[in-house]
């Protein structure tokens, strides 16, 4: 968005809005050939600049194409190589939990870091910009609201392992008893009680959640 319209013009903050216009423009992580300099625009290297290094990031857009979702194709073996896919599980169950917008596979494709892990140069993703927290309706998919990563959480054991991560947050830290005290000690710092809301939100997001896990399969 522009003052005047004109793509050359003064850009305009993104809480602006215009009708037909979206102020944000998302990137599902396509990918754009082996030229590094597709990347640079949005994938902005933090730290070793000086090594110029994309080699991971294409790799990762490289693998995240395929379309096959089944056990041992293409995209759970490339996924598995150049990702630490259980660690992105976890991610995106806690920000499922919670509720995020304004995230990536939450709402819009953006507000995402990715670290290349030195030990095994398997790319991990960081969450960030998570204000909009509690702000998705509490019926939403668990899986969020979609994204390329929607066909790598869709291979079966994956999507296993994500509601594994589900579940355990929930047993430990998502819980109304747990959340409590820490929600009355901060309302008292903040001198902001919103307690009530926010446990009720946690409670509805929470048996949403628990109703739509696979069931529990008992062993003797």
């Amino acid at each position: 968005l522009t003052v005047n319209g004109d793509v050359e013009g003064m850009k305009l903050p993104p809480s602006s809005q215009r009708a037909g216009v979206f102020p944000v423009k998302g990137v599902d992580m396509p990918y754009m050939g082996e030229d590094p300099n597709a990347y640079r625009w949005n994938y902005l290297i933090r730290s070793n600049r000086e090594r110029d290094d994309y080699s991971r990031i294409i790799a990762l857009t490289d693998a995240l194409r395929s379309t096959n979702s089944t056990v041992g194709g293409p995209l759970d073996v490339q996924t598995q190589a150049v990702m630490d896919v259980d660690q992105w599980l976890r991610l995106f169950a806690f920000e499922s939990l919670a509720g995020i917008n304004d995230t990536f596979n939450q709402g819009l494709q953006h507000n995402l870091q990715l670290y290349v892990r030195p030990s095994d140069q398997r790319v991990l993703a960081l969450p960030w910009d998570m204000d909009f927290a509690l702000h998705q309706d509490t019926t939403m998919s668990i899986y969020g609201t979609g994204s390329r990563l929607s066909r790598t959480f869709a291979i079966p054991t994956n999507r296993r392992v994500f509601q594994q991560h589900l579940w355990d947050i929930m047993q430990t830290s998502y819980r109304t008893d747990y959340l409590e005290p820490w929600l009355n000690h901060w309302a008292e710092v903040a001198d902001q009680n919103a307690t009530a809301a926010i446990l009720g939100y946690i409670n509805a997001r929470r048996n949403y959640v628990m109703a739509r896990l696979a069931p529990r399969v008992e062993f003797s």
